[in-house]
């Protein structure tokens, strides 16, 4: 069961992975992703808060690669943000000062990748 302080914000977006291992969630701001575990029996258990970005925009669409190593969201600011969950990964991105600086004011793990697109509609990751 969902409990309020999931988010600040009411939760506009779930996603399950393929096994239904991990949910992602996204709030009506839009600025978080917080990905969850869902192996314990009657709570979900935080395993990490991805940045989407720090203005409020409305989340589109959030989907797992088939192996569940990489998430894809979609948003009305017209970027597509790709956040790989590889451990080893978010060693390399938090290796720079600025990064560490950044993620200790801002908090969750950022994109590896992000895609500006010019779109009029919903724009859909899968």
């Amino acid at each position: 069961r969902l409990q309020e302080d999931v988010h600040k914000h009411h939760i506009a977006f779930l996603a399950l992975n393929r096994d239904g291992s991990f949910l992602a969630t996204a709030s009506k701001s839009g600025e978080l992703i917080r990905l969850w575990g869902t192996h314990q029996a009657h709570e979900l258990v935080l395993v990490r808060e991805l940045r989407r970005g720090t203005t409020a925009a409305h989340i589109y669409s959030i989907s797992f690669s088939l192996r569940s190593d990489m998430v894809c969201c979609a948003s009305d600011s017209g970027t597509v943000h790709l956040f790989s969950l590889h451990s080893d990964d978010d060693a390399a991105a938090r290796s720079s000062l600025l990064m560490q600086a950044v993620s200790s004011v801002q908090g969750g793990q950022r994109g590896f990748a992000q895609v500006e697109v010019e779109c009029r509609g919903p724009i859909l990751c899968g």
